[in-house]
């Protein structure tokens, strides 16, 4: 007898050990998943950023005051250059652009289109004109 409660006691604390693991396991996945999710949202943060978003010109101006001062070499400089080429072309575009009417819009300016004649009622004679009475 004392065989079979010592057994007992044994796969009692089996089955406690075993649900202790298994609830061990499932807290330790939860805090990873939190973990994860506050190192993602830490990080999206974190890319955003508090300057304003300067455009092309303002940069390169930013980028020429700074090798004036000696911040930046040169070559560094022409680097930058090189690298806002693109985004200065089409900033000065839509620049250039944007006073400019489209085609449509010319064409209605050098060739007015008419007002669409009204006919009147059938019945009543076209007058072509105010009348004095």
């Amino acid at each position: 007898m004392l065989i079979m409660s010592w057994m007992g006691k044994v796969n009692l604390l089996v089955a406690n050990a075993a649900t202790d693991m298994l609830v061990a396991s499932i807290a330790l996945v939860v805090v990873l998943l939190l973990a994860a999710q506050v190192l993602r949202l830490a990080d999206r943060w974190r890319r955003q950023s508090d300057k304003p978003i300067l455009s092309a010109q303002e940069e390169m101006a930013e980028y020429r005051r700074w090798a004036e001062e000696g911040l930046v070499s040169a070559e560094e400089f022409e680097r930058f250059k090189r690298k806002l080429e693109p985004r200065l072309r089409a900033e000065m575009d839509a620049l250039a652009n944007k006073g400019q009417p489209t085609p449509e819009e010319l064409a209605k300016q050098l060739v007015p289109v008419p007002a669409p004649r009204q006919d009147p009622p059938s019945g009543e004679p076209e007058t072509p004109g105010p009348q004095a009475s």
